[in-house]
């Protein structure tokens, strides 16, 4: 009998890895975004609805530096947890890696439609974001979760 998994279990096992990775970092996407913005609001209080994309398009050009940062930290530890989910779930090092560069390239393309819809979003912001943000960070994730795979 062979002992090699199945082409259907392999598959099972990445898209299992794939889901985990995207929910749990996303998870924490949106819950260092929330933290960010209750710390150092973007809009500040009484000058209007922060889901209006007007209106926070409108902060995000007035916004200095330091308001900035949380969304990055957001968008980084999202795709970093994301990838070490996705990798620790995955059943090789190889898969984890794979897993984990996917990860990173799917929030990539978030990071890329969210830069689309604010189109008052710093230059030197965006290409922080994109380049700082998302394919170094899944590789981080892969990278600690290859130190535990030893």
């Amino acid at each position: 009998m062979n002992s090699a998994p199945s082409l259907l279990t392999r598959f099972l096992w990445w898209a299992g890895s794939l889901f985990a990775g995207l929910l749990a970092g996303s998870g924490v996407n949106v819950a260092l975004i929330q933290v960010g913005v209750w710390l150092f609001p973007l809009v500040p209080s009484g000058g209007g609805d922060a889901s209006d994309p007007a209106v926070l398009n409108a902060a995000i050009a007035a916004a200095d530096p330091p308001r900035l940062l949380p969304p990055f930290i957001a968008h980084a530890g999202g795709t970093f947890v994301g990838a070490l989910v996705a990798s620790a779930i995955a059943r090789t090092r190889r898969s984890g890696m794979i897993a984990a560069l996917q990860i990173g390239c799917l929030f990539l393309i978030g990071g890329i439609m969210m830069v689309r819809a604010l189109p008052a979003t710093p230059t030197w912001w965006v290409l922080l974001d994109l380049i700082g943000a998302y394919i170094p960070m899944a590789a981080a994730g892969w990278a600690v979760v290859r130190g535990w795979k030893r």
